[in-house]
């Protein structure tokens, strides 16, 4: 019996936005769920969006607009899904997200990025990390999470211009980090590119790798 597979989004699933996601995990029948599925926006307005200062997420809807999602929301909805994946014989998960997440006892395998990048850049002999991240206001909280690889963090939404994006890569030319972390699984391959051809620095994008493991953990 072929295994089952799943992607849980931040935002609202389409596969129409993760071809690329499709591609990669073959090995199994891959379904996506988004943690935003199924809300309106007048209960999103009152419940998911952050509110003052508080931290978030940056995501998208099925249409492709740009949302920010309070963490502690994220956290919730996304333990959820990973409770229903579960009950329904899923195998195995990746969180479309480099954000903090709590995973509850399950028996299904549960990437996060969060605890793999790390391992992945230590593996990769990173001593010094450049990165971006969506916005502005998540630089302070990345410091912290990346502070063992001495970052220098930037940041430049996947879902703006890619003309913003190349300004932002162009600021990395002149540091000196081992490699340009895109810190968002909204960053694509092709996006990726960009930050390559105009930072002249190696470049990670979490959403290309992880993919790959999920599917290698399908054999």
């Amino acid at each position: 019996m072929r295994k089952k597979a799943a992607i849980i989004c931040m935002g609202q699933s389409g596969e129409h936005k993760y071809e690329d996601l499709c591609k990669a995990v073959s090995n199994a029948e891959l379904m996506f769920t988004g943690i935003l599925d199924g809300l309106d926006p007048e209960y999103m307005q009152q419940n998911v969006f952050p509110k003052g200062d508080e931290a978030f997420i940056v995501s998208n809807l099925a249409d492709g607009t740009e949302v920010r999602i309070a963490e502690k929301t994220a956290i919730a909805l996304t333990e959820k899904k990973i409770i229903e994946l579960d009950r329904q014989g899923c195998d195995a998960a990746l969180i479309l997200c480099t954000g903090h997440f709590e995973v509850p006892n399950v028996s299904m395998t549960v990437l996060v990025p969060e605890r793999v990048i790390p391992a992945l850049l230590r593996a990769m002999n990173v001593k010094r990390l450049g990165c971006i991240v969506p916005e502005p206001e998540q630089i302070r909280d990345s410091l912290k999470q990346y502070k063992e690889f001495d970052p220098i963090i930037r940041a430049s939404s996947p879902y703006g211009t890619e003309k913003a994006l190349a300004a932002t890569a162009d600021l990395f030319r002149r540091d000196e980090v081992d490699l340009v972390m895109t810190d968002c699984m909204g960053f694509t391959r092709d996006l990726g590119g960009i930050v390559s051809a105009h930072s002249g620095k190696r470049v990670f994008v979490p959403r290309v790798i992880l993919p790959a493991l999920l599917n290698a953990l399908l054999c």
